[in-house]
């Protein structure tokens, strides 16, 4: 069996009569794990790069946010030195995603209290994979689904808010966050990769590493969206923060089979626990198909960078140092 259909978690891969494999887009959840896995490079995402270097040549002013997983894919580059060299590719200004995670924290927390108080269960929204599965193998548990806007999505409504001509580039290991902006409205104009950043950094023969004094967007709860266990993670602590204090019972979902697997046993009514979060990419979303370093490495790195960074609250992050009081929470479009 060739690797991407191997690699395919929900059997979207098959062999066309010429015994080429073929993709059903209606099963395809766009998780990326069929590029990361194909051995011969024959199928890849779109790409916007061009989009984005036309856009900062023709003047306009153009922001960079980057996902939390980014902290270890550049060696030990620690956020600031990641802004600046960003910074010198050409864009106006560039934020950290974690600012956004904390907001989705924060909403999403209020959601889950909600749905707690109403014995009802609830999944995560962050991952676009994860809901493209619920979306198109389990339709049924759709209403599950948290109505909560991703990090990637509140960042980029923040930096509109104050910047509404602006046009702004999510830049992650995630190549399913490309499918995300044409589904929600309000959200980023381009998503490029980590490696796609890469590429931009070695033609400008620019080093990542130089000297920058180091910032912080979000919290540590923040910062560890990026890793599995870390959305869940950050609910039940901006819920300690509320001193919301009914019990509740989380299943995290490590990976596409580990979802499907959770996700089966939801749709059956045989799920105990109360909150679903799922990733999925194996790891987190440090392990996305976009990245550039070799995940023991990136973790390393990763340690050692996340042990520098304050520990600032979720809700002191969005109410008192940050103010996302005006900024539009969820995706329903209506609102």
């Amino acid at each position: 069996m060739r690797p991407c259909i191997r690699a395919c978690p929900v059997k979207a891969i098959t062999k066309d009569e010429y015994k080429r494999a073929a993709i059903d887009y209606s099963r395809c959840i766009n998780c990326g794990a069929c590029t990361k896995n194909c051995p011969f490079g024959a199928i890849t995402d779109r790409s916007a790069i061009v989009n984005v270097i036309e856009d900062i040549k023709s003047g306009k002013p153009v922001y960079a946010v980057f996902a939390p997983a980014i902290e270890g894919h550049f060696g030990t580059a620690n956020v600031g030195m990641l802004k600046s060299a960003i910074k010198k590719l050409g864009f106006t200004g560039v934020a950290e995603v974690s600012l956004g995670a904390d907001a989705t924290t924060f909403h999403e927390a209020q959601e889950l209290r909600e749905a707690l108080e109403n014995k009802q269960k609830m999944t995560t929204s962050c991952c676009p994979a994860f809901v493209e599965m619920i979306e198109k193998h389990f339709p049924k548990l759709v209403p599950l689904i948290s109505h909560t806007a991703s990090p990637m999505t509140l960042t980029v409504r923040y930096i509109k808010a104050e910047h509404p001509d602006s046009r702004v580039v999510f830049i992650g290991p995630c190549i399913a966050k490309k499918i995300e902006i044409r589904k929600v409205q309000d959200t980023a104009d381009y998503v490029m990769t980590f490696e796609e950043l890469q590429a931009m950094f070695s033609a400008r023969e620019i080093n990542v590493l130089d000297e920058a004094e180091n910032e912080q967007d979000g919290s540590r709860a923040g910062k560890g969206f990026a890793q599995s266990g870390g959305v869940s993670g950050a609910v039940k602590q901006a819920l300690e923060e509320q001193n919301f204090d009914l019990p509740f019972t989380c299943v995290k979902c490590n990976g596409a089979a580990e979802c499907k697997k959770t996700l089966t046993l939801l749709n059956a009514g045989r799920l105990e626990e109360d909150f679903v979060e799922g990733m999925a990419c194996e790891g987190g979303c440090v392990a996305g198909p976009g990245g550039v370093e070799e995940l023991q490495k990136l973790l390393k790195n990763r340690s050692r960078l996340m042990a520098s960074a304050d520990h600032r609250g979720i809700l002191e992050n969005i109410q008192n140092i940050h103010d996302f009081s005006k900024i539009k929470m969820t995706t329903d479009p209506q609102e």
